[in-house]
């Protein structure tokens, strides 16, 4: 299988993941909020996913420029920041996925175009997505379009394209 299908096939994959959820999301979430104190739950589960995220890519890359890491600490400040400024913890999640796809989509694009060109595709792209994943939950019993929450898949995507032009940035300067 070629690197452009297998890569095309990662990020579909992921994606059909996140509309799977759809319908599941919500009787899900309503489960565990009877069962467990949901809202800590998942604050702690996004703390721990970015940290490790972040720690990942640390150690996989081996960062060695301070602007990096420097960068990178504003990163994990702004997901701090979203992750109090969000009311529902389900956006919390859409967050971090939508950053995911923009890095898993931008992996794709790249194979065949420029690292600018990809950047800004991978924009378009996963923000377009983000935006139909809210049109289906709007044809899903039980769950409702929220135009704030296309904003906040927008932004995550951004947040996770920010995150690959770091690592990308730095495996550039160490070649």
């Amino acid at each position: 299988m070629s690197p452009r299908i297998k890569k095309w096939l990662q990020a579909l994959g992921f994606l059909l993941i996140i509309y799977a959820t759809i319908p599941l999301g919500r009787p899900i979430a309503d489960f565990l909020k009877e069962r467990i104190p949901f809202n800590q739950f998942v604050n702690i589960a996004y703390v721990l996913a970015v940290a490790n995220a972040f720690i990942f890519l640390l150690c996989k890359f081996r960062i060695k420029k301070v602007s990096t890491y420097f960068l990178l600490s504003i990163l994990i400040g702004i997901y701090m920041y979203f992750a109090g400024y969000m009311r529902i913890p389900i956006e919390k999640i859409h967050f971090l996925e939508y950053g995911f796809l923009a890095f898993l989509i931008f992996r794709a694009l790249k194979v065949d175009m420029p690292n600018v060109l990809a950047y800004i595709l991978t924009f378009v792209i996963a923000g377009a997505l983000g935006w139909m994943e809210e049109g289906l939950q709007a044809l899903t019993p039980g769950r409702y379009y929220d135009p704030r929450d296309i904003l906040f898949n927008i932004i995550g995507s951004f947040m996770g394209i920010l995150v690959t032009c770091c690592v990308n940035r730095e495996m550039k300067s160490s070649t």
